[in-house]
């Protein structure tokens, strides 16, 4: 009996499971009023009229009320009544409209029109035609991926896709904008919502003006941002989101030393280098390295005790002292983790698979200044602001082919190294030199990218997505696919 029972109730529901009204939708147009029913896929419909009274019928019940969508049409419907299996809906009408009525894949149309009386025209003057109704838009479905920090958005326009360009509005937000109307298929999230793939926080669309706006809100800062046409012809947008901020490391407690105190040399101009523990090789390519921490009345001095060739950069942002290697290593920090608060209060190394990151907060007032023994880098922490002396070149070339570019050279550059800033949330690309002292002294800004003053390096940060950053016969090349704004203009 159970069985029988639930096999009747599955029965009853398999045409609700196989069609679904997602929604009905009305509008007056002024001249005409329409009614929408929007299914989840082809259903079959008859209409009958006879004057004031018309009779829709579909093939599957109805699963949502109409009666929310006839507040726009009370000029032309003044009654609705349903049979009682949902699959049929009489209306009242106020007047005895002339009806049209379509379908187009899932959507059903009804265009109530009024009888208009037309005034004898003069002779000699043409009647002019009736305004054409405005077509039903189109339905686009719209797949959203993410693997990892990768997310990707396709558009299928089921046919011909329709030009468009990407606009980023912030560092979570991009939208894509279709150049013809369209109706998303589905109902998108209007807030936060689980259901949407890991990566993508809120999703939202807009049809105005003849465009179709497709808004895409993601949980981090974007990386990069590039759009491609799929096989079939549909549009996709990729999205790499920036990598995830690191959290500080804690502060250890320091130790009591017993040990003699070991003063760093005149800060003006050291005669030797603080005490190291020399760089050892290990597994991975990546080498162990100990950097130092000495103190005297005004210096703090850091050293990194490399045994090849390194280029380093240094610069100040958001609070941070930034130091950074064009090589990995392993850091052991205990000793910078060990030093008085008022000597560096705060330190933390930052994962890179080709560079050593380091961040760290001194003592209010003080700067980086840097100095090379050898092939190792010595740091020293001043209370004084400290520039670099030797000053990049910039060359902007707004009519290079095949976009406008900038271009960036000082002598010994290292390897860029491409990062996220955790203190700020976004992307940016560090070059560090070889020469001790050379960075940028004065701070360069353009519309898409800045150039901070550094103490040693280069910085450069992006205010577009698609800014490229790479390194070409000794100098480093800015451009972006969407153009640079970019003057005349050459710095020597």
């Amino acid at each position: 009996m159970l069985k029988n029972a639930l096999l009747a109730i599955l029965l009853a529901a398999a045409p609700m499971l196989a069609w679904a009204l997602e929604d009905v939708r009305g509008w007056d147009h002024g001249g005409y009023g329409r009614l929408v029913f929007e299914w989840s896929r082809p259903v079959g419909y008859t209409v009958t009229q006879d004057g004031r009274t018309l009779t829709l019928r579909f093939d599957a019940p109805l699963t949502a009320s109409p009666a929310t969508a006839l507040g726009n049409l009370g000029d032309y419907i003044t009654g609705l009544a349903s049979s009682p299996d949902n699959k049929t809906v009489t209306l009242t009408l106020k007047a005895a409209f002339t009806l049209r009525h379509y379908r187009e894949k899932g959507t059903v149309v009804l265009d109530f029109r009024r009888p208009a009386a037309v005034p004898p025209s003069p002779a000699g003057e043409s009647v002019p035609d009736k305004a054409p109704l405005p077509p039903v838009l189109p339905n686009i479905s719209m797949l959203l991926k993410a693997t990892g920090d990768d997310l990707r958005a396709t558009f299928d326009w089921r046919g011909k896709t329709p030009a468009y360009r990407v606009e980023q509005g912030g560092p979570q937000t991009v939208t894509v904008i279709f150049s013809a109307p369209a109706q998303v298929d589905g109902h998108l999230p209007k807030g936060k919502d689980k259901s949407l793939p890991q990566g993508f926080r809120t999703v939202t669309s807009e049809t105005t003006g003849g465009t179709l706006r497709v808004t895409l809100e993601t949980s981090r800062a974007i990386a990069t941002l590039n759009s491609q046409a799929d096989s079939d012809g549909a549009a996709v947008l990729n999205i790499r989101l920036a990598i995830p901020p690191v959290p500080e490391a804690p502060k250890v407690s320091p130790r009591p030393a017993a040990e003699a105190d070991t003063a760093a040399p005149d800060a003006s101009m050291p005669e030797s280098s603080p005490p190291v523990a020399p760089a050892s090789d290990t597994a991975g390519g990546a080498v162990a390295l100990t950097p130092t921490v000495t103190s005297s009345a005004l210096t703090t001095t850091l050293g990194f005790p490399w045994l090849e060739e390194t280029a380093a950069a240094v610069f100040r942002r958001a609070g941070f002292i930034w130091i950074v290697f064009d090589r990995p290593a392993q850091l052991d920090l205990s000793q910078l983790r060990n030093a008085a608060p008022e000597q560096i209060a705060t330190v933390a190394s930052q994962p890179h698979p080709t560079a050593t990151i380091l961040r760290l907060k001194a003592a209010p007032g003080r700067s980086p200044k840097l100095w090379r023994r050898g092939t190792a880098w010595q740091v020293d922490l001043r209370p004084q602001d400290v520039l670099a002396e030797v000053d990049v070149k910039v060359e902007v070339e707004p009519e290079a082919l095949p976009t406008p570019r900038l271009q960036v050279s000082l002598p010994g550059l290292g390897q860029r190294v491409e990062t996220f800033d955790p203190a700020v949330g976004d992307r940016i690309w560090i070059v560090p030199v070889q020469g001790a002292n050379a960075g940028v002294t004065r701070a360069r800004q353009f519309p898409e990218v800045s150039l901070p003053a550094t103490a040693q390096g280069i910085l450069v940060v992006p205010a577009v997505a698609d800014l490229r950053v790479v390194s070409e016969a000794g100098v480093i090349v800015i451009t972006a696919p969407s153009g640079l704004h970019l003057s005349h203009q050459t710095e020597e």
